[in-house]
């Protein structure tokens, strides 16, 4: 697919699809954004609006349909938080979905360099149409500003994507193009989904230290005798004792988010019986599962709190989807997409990893 905004030119279907190599295309109502398309990839408009265009695509080359919303906002203030409000309401669907284009506003103050200061009220605008839909910045490669007119630079043009894209595409790789004759960078995405065979490594939950069993079980592991001298038994020690508390974990808590339905269900479940038969008996069963649900949630949160390395929320707060976006952004910034070795680039996850290990084991041996 192929997006133009603000082509300055009317839009000559026949002609523009036949000079890029497209088999269809689309515009907005204001002509401001063309969106073409390769042959088989369907294309349905959902929304056509002033700011943006929000359409449906399927193709037999993506797993499953996805939501795409390109966007050319405006530059005045006010006109701006109409358009987040809509992205808002776009938002209430759980589906892959990705937002891009023009924003003309950036998210923070070091994504602007030379001319005066901006406002810090559009920024906040901004983020906060990103804390309430729950978009996560899929960052870039290449320069840091996409527009200049040779005095200012700013970061205006971003993709963002949902946490059900980042789930059905692990990979999104945004490229910022060289200008040429325009104002703006050009962006290329790249969204892919990358196998990861790599077994999960033993990770201490900070959950566990609300349990009342947990100090008691690390003790008993702990103090059982180990022949051996020194560093071995140290060694022998630790690995029992993360054996021991991955099976402990497993029969004590079991699956966090199968738990934290089931609980909700039940709760559910009792409020409607309660409603039928306010009963003394149905009053403590309601209340035992509300007590149920809360912890399941509390337990929950601190899953995802440790996850996303989220220091400074308030202890109760339950915000599972915002951490869920906290750690989904960790991973875009922790993703290496490409290396060099010498001369040569390299982008395969296989010859990365083994690269990156080669190199520290040569460092490591010198």
């Amino acid at each position: 697919m192929l997006i133009i905004l603000e082509p300055f030119v009317q839009l000559d279907a026949h002609y523009y699809t036949r000079k890029f190599g497209f088999h269809s295309v689309f515009a907005n109502a204001n002509n401001k954004i063309w969106c073409f398309a390769k042959f088989g990839v369907d294309i349905q408009i959902i929304q056509d609006h002033s700011q943006f265009l929000h359409v449906k695509v399927n193709s037999g080359i993506i797993p499953t349909e996805i939501f795409c919303t390109f966007i050319y906002a405006k530059c005045y203030r006010n006109p701006r938080r109409i358009l987040w409000e809509e992205l808002v309401k776009l938002s209430n669907q759980s589906v892959p979905w990705i937002v891009g284009g023009d924003f003309n506003v950036i998210l923070h103050p070091n994504e602007n360099q030379g001319g005066d200061m901006q406002r810090l009220g559009p920024m906040d605008d901004f983020n906060d149409m990103m804390s309430d839909t729950g978009l996560i910045d899929a960052g870039f490669e290449g320069e840091p500003f996409t527009w200049t007119n040779k005095r200012v630079w700013r970061r205006l043009d971003r993709v963002l994507y949902s946490k059900e894209w980042a789930e059905t595409f692990n990979i999104t790789r945004v490229v910022h193009l060289p200008r040429r004759l325009s104002d703006h960078h050009p962006l290329c995405i790249e969204a892919t989904k990358a196998e990861n065979k790599k077994p999960s490594s033993f990770r201490f939950q900070n959950m566990w230290l609300h349990h009342q069993s947990f100090l008691q079980t690390v003790k008993q592991s702990w103090e059982l005798p180990i022949e051996g001298y020194g560093m071995y038994k140290l060694q022998q020690k630790i690995y029992r004792t993360k054996e021991l508390l991955k099976k402990w974990n497993r029969e004590t808590f079991g699956n966090v988010f199968t738990t934290v339905q089931q609980a909700k269900q039940e709760a559910t479940d009792a409020e409607k019986k309660f409603d039928r038969d306010p009963s003394e008996a149905n009053l403590i069963a309601l209340n035992k599962s509300n007590a149920v649900m809360v912890h399941a949630l509390t337990l929950e949160a601190e899953y995802w709190k440790q996850k996303s390395n989220c220091k400074w929320l308030e202890a109760g707060e339950r915000n599972t989807k915002y951490f869920h976006s906290l750690v989904k952004k960790k991973r875009v910034k922790s993703t290496i997409h490409r290396i060099m070795e010498g001369n040569q680039e390299i982008t395969s996850p296989d010859r990365i990893r083994d690269s990156a290990a080669s190199y520290f084991e040569n460092l490591l041996s010198d």
